[in-house]
């Protein structure tokens, strides 16, 4: 279908091909700049205006659903970061804890080394340092039995939501 518009004349052409005739419509009363426009369409009869509308919303909702699908893996991340830091902030804790009372440990057996390179050593303050370089000991490893709870019921956990 071809439409053509001439100002000259202030008339609205549509002329249409039909089995090798062509018709002439007219209307007037349209007041268009100078020159003559032809508007095509194509061979199935769709303006080009609807084409290109059709191809900007097909790719608009494209769009959207790459955001609603991105939406969604960051929130499925931002659930698992959520899950690792709470299983994993209070195991580096722990850890912390341990090294802590090592270097407690390591002072109170340095001491303990002191007080035998004495003449005479004092046996009050050498039990007293192995008991507290024992009690570190046993600290250190309830502490150490705690992270290892936390890092098996963690991976339970993540084994029933895999």
């Amino acid at each position: 279908m071809h439409i053509i518009f001439s100002a000259s004349t202030a008339r609205c052409d549509a002329v249409r091909v039909l089995q090798g005739q062509m018709i002439r419509y007219t209307q007037t009363g349209y007041s268009l700049p100078e020159g003559i426009w032809m508007m095509k369409t194509n061979r199935r009869g769709m303006p080009f205006s609807i084409k290109i509308f059709s191809i900007a919303t097909g790719l608009l909702v494209f769009i959207i659903g790459v955001v609603l699908f991105s939406s969604d893996r960051l929130d499925h991340v931002g659930d698992d970061v959520r899950e690792l830091s709470g299983h994993l902030m209070p195991v580096s804790s722990r850890v912390n804890e341990v090294n802590a009372l090592a270097l407690e440990q390591q002072v109170s057996f340095e001491r303990m080394l002191k007080l035998y390179e004495v003449d005479s050593p004092d046996t009050k303050h050498i039990n007293r340092e192995r008991d507290r370089f024992e009690t570190l000991g046993s600290q250190v490893d309830g502490i150490i039995e705690r992270a290892v709870r936390l890092v098996q019921d963690a991976d339970m956990g993540r084994g029933e939501a895999a």
